[in-house]
């Protein structure tokens, strides 16, 4: 189970990092029954909402591409 929620969180993050779907949107395609079970856990795992989430990555600098395929945070993109 925790796999599971470590992948969607791994892809609710990239989906929020475009900042396209709405978090409704978001909870539907991570596979949550609502947004807000898909709110609780998403701050269960990262300590905050995905609203709050989002923001801060916005207003983060954006780091240059050393072309490794990393984002500043570890993820690995393929």
């Amino acid at each position: 189970m925790q796999y599971l929620t470590g992948w969607r969180m791994t892809l609710a993050r990239d989906y929020l990092r475009t900042g396209q779907p709405t978090l409704a949107q978001v909870a539907d395609l991570t596979g949550y029954a609502s947004p807000y079970a898909f709110a609780a856990a998403f701050r269960r795992h990262h300590g905050q909402p995905p609203g709050l989430w989002r923001q801060q990555q916005r207003e983060r600098p954006a780091l240059p591409d050393d072309g490794t395929g990393t984002a500043d945070d570890g993820v690995h993109f393929i």
